[in-house]
C-alpha cells in the first residue's frame, strides 16, 4: 500500500514539474494551443464532410424507397412467372 502511496505522489509531482516547465520555459503553452487550433480546424472540417455523406445517402434512400427512420416500405406483390412460358 505504501508503495502504491509512494509511486502516485512521486508521479504527481513529476507531472506538475512537467506542467511548469512548458508553461514557463516552452512559451507558455503556446505550441499547445496551436496544436488545439489544428485539431479544432480539423474536426469542423470532418463534421463538415459527414454532413455532405448524409446528404448524399439521405438522396439515395429515397432514391430506393426506405423511409429515413430506418423502416422498410411494405412490400410490393410480385408477379410469379409461369415455369413454363411459350
Amino acid at each position: 500500500m505504501f508503495k502504491f502511496l509512494g509511486k502516485l505522489i512521486f508521479v504527481l509531482i513529476l507531472v506538475a514539474i512537467i506542467f511548469v516547465g512548458i508553461s514557463v520555459f516552452w512559451g507558455g503553452g503556446e505550441k499547445i494551443r496551436w496544436f488545439g487550433k489544428k485539431v479544432e480546424h480539423l474536426s469542423e472540417r470532418a463534421g463538415d464532410e459527414a454532413d455532405k455523406v448524409k446528404a448524399k445517402s439521405d438522396k439515395l434512400l429515397d432514391k430506393v424507397g426506405i423511409k429515413k427512420d430506418g423502416q422498410k416500405p411494405k412490400e410490393t406483390p410480385r408477379v410469379k412467372k409461369d415455369e413454363k412460358s411459350h
